[in-house]
């Protein structure tokens, strides 16, 4: 009799988490990164051994962080883009900048414009390349050594009222050191300049997807817990965090957030079509229980 309890209480289970993922996701419109205003390196990049290098203008670095963001928002599974070329489209006929796009009042005309509930801009804030040859010694011969550091900041908007919902400034760094290279030129090669892009869209969508779209517990059972998110990465730890009361600023009435209180880390065990399984790795709350509603956060 237990067993067949069982059975009916996963089977409820997957069919309530299903039901949320069959939900239409929110859309999202991503408009061209810039160029901030410290942005001041070009960096040099090199297609392989032995090929020229050529200099990537600013147009070309902020576009492929866009489309890099574009797509790691279309894998997550959470949201739906709109068409790059549409968002253009819509522009020009508008004839918008993005500049025209800080008023509110405009930025609710466009939502409405392209259908979308949320609204992406960035810049592109530092771009840091560095290579160095270096004389090893007890006449060791040589090493390369490569490093880049990529920083960019992104704004959410949420079309409906026109406001910043979610500010992010994060970056992503890499190095590379090769010993007795074949190749000593000082440049960055094109792969490794694009695998430090694709750290920082990662990162840049994952804060994105969370503000617009956090990932919940639907339910736990023992020491499973399954998630509302589905096609989640296993081996991902999430640490959850149960809201509480509304943090209100006592001059201004306006909600801050709310209280959190920290419950437990768990691992994602399995990201399947329409939810996600995890296991409890580490308990931070006394009562050894997730309620349902609670809020799950990639960690750091």
């Amino acid at each position: 009799m237990m067993i067949g309890n069982r059975r009916v209480l996963a089977a409820l289970v997957v069919l309530l988490v299903s039901a949320a993922a069959r939900a239409e996701p929110p859309t999202v419109a991503v408009f061209d990164f810039e160029i901030g205003a410290t942005q001041a390196t070009e960096i040099t990049v090199t297609e392989g051994s032995g090929t020229s290098s050529t200099e990537l203008e600013a147009s070309a670095q902020t576009s492929l962080l866009t489309n890099k963001i574009i797509t790691e928002l279309m894998q997550s599974g959470a949201v739906s883009v709109v068409e790059r070329k549409e968002v253009d489209r819509i522009m020009e006929e508008a004839q918008l900048t993005e500049q025209d796009l800080a008023e509110p009042s405009t930025a609710v005309e466009m939502g409405e414009l392209l259908g979308a509930e949320y609204m992406v801009f960035g810049s592109v804030d530092a771009l840091q390349p560095s290579v160095s040859i270096e004389e090893l010694a007890y006449d060791a011969g040589e090493q390369k050594v490569i490093s880049l550091t990529a920083s960019a900041t992104a704004r959410l908007v949420e079309t409906e009222t026109g406001e910043v919902i979610a500010a992010e400034d994060l970056q992503a760094s890499r190095s590379s050191e090769q010993l007795n290279p074949a190749d000593t030129s000082r440049t960055i090669p094109a792969a490794f300049y694009r695998s430090v892009l694709d750290d920082l869209a990662g990162q840049l969508s994952a804060r994105l997807v969370a503000a617009i779209s956090p990932i919940k517990v639907a339910t736990q059972q023992g020491d499973t817990v399954y998630l509302t998110r589905p096609r989640l990465d296993a081996g991902q730890r999430l640490e959850v965090v149960r809201l509480g009361e509304e943090i209100v600023d006592p001059d201004s009435g306006e909600v801050l957030g709310k209280t959190e209180q920290r419950v437990a880390v768990i691992e994602v065990t399995e990201g399947l079509a329409d939810l996600s399984k995890a296991r409890v790795v580490e308990w931070q709350a006394e009562a050894e229980r997730i309620p349902s509603g609670s809020v799950a956060r990639p960690m750091e």
